[in-house]
């Protein structure tokens, strides 16, 4: 068989609900790996926030791959080397800031390993404990370096949240931003040539590996672009309508096991 990269979201498809990596994926993303294939990890996460779990997965020792902050960053496992990355513009960071404070919206920044927020709420408690990232409160994004800033995240209720995503991808912004809900208390903001699509074609091109030995899982509406550039789609029966309606194939829930599901179903058959 050729060799394959299988690419998957994590929250709500390679975890559980209690942000956890189910036994049985965990034995068969093992037992691919040793089969010689490729496993990559593809999340809004921070890198950092994505390591633990790619060890537990022995990525390190295998060779596998981290795209993290919505395609932003990709980390080679095995020597922890970061090997692409593209962040955001300042000058756009500051008009999403001005953006938030005007339209009473929580706001998140990831600047070199930090996250920055106008607030702690409960909007903003949800990343902090998804990620277990700490918090740093700045009262003016405007004393912050925002050199290097990885990814943006507004936040809100999700009604609320829908209408100001439709507002911003009607705007000039998206000229330069890439905007995409992962929860639906969250619209994660990465820059215009970064999603986890675009990032995973650049990681198959450094890899040499084709679309046709791709395969990519996921359950929310920023895993589209990493469904769309893979050969076979596959999503959890948790998924999105949206997804679901796209897939080649709907599994069985992150709780049960979504990727040892398509690893039995269509690697190791």
């Amino acid at each position: 068989m050729s060799k394959k990269l299988i690419a998957t979201d994590m929250d709500g498809t390679l975890l559980n609900s209690e942000h956890l990596i189910p036994e049985i994926n965990k034995e068969y993303i093992i037992k691919i790996q040793e089969e010689g294939h490729v496993f990559v990890l593809a999340s809004g996460r921070p890198t950092f926030a994505m390591v633990e779990q790619s060890k537990e997965l022995r990525m390190d020792e295998f060779g596998g791959y981290i795209i993290s902050y919505n395609g932003g960053e990709i980390l080679e496992c095995k020597t922890s080397k970061r090997i692409y990355s593209l962040s955001i513009d300042k000058k756009e960071v500051l008009e999403i800031y001005d953006y938030a404070l005007k339209n009473n919206l929580s706001i998140l920044i990831y600047s070199q390993g930090r996250l920055f927020a106008n607030e702690v709420n409960e909007y903003t408690i949800v990343e902090a404990e998804i990620t277990n990232a700490k918090i740093e409160l700045i009262n003016d994004f405007k004393d912050v370096d925002l050199d290097n800033v990885s990814k943006c995240m507004l936040l809100s209720n999700p009604d609320s949240l829908i209408e100001h995503e439709k507002k911003l991808k009607a705007s000039h912004l998206t000229d330069k931003l890439f905007f995409a809900r992962s929860l639906p208390i969250f619209l994660e903001i990465v820059n215009k040539d970064v999603d986890k699509g675009k990032t995973l074609n650049k990681l198959m091109e450094i890899l040499n590996i084709d679309k046709e030995n791709t395969i990519s899982a996921g359950d929310s509406y920023n895993d589209i672009p990493l469904l769309e550039v893979s050969s076979l789609k596959v999503v959890p029966s948790n998924a999105k309508p949206e997804l679901k309606e796209m897939a080649d194939y709907v599994g069985v829930s992150n709780e049960e096991g979504i990727l040892a599901d398509l690893i039995k179903k269509f690697i190791l058959n």
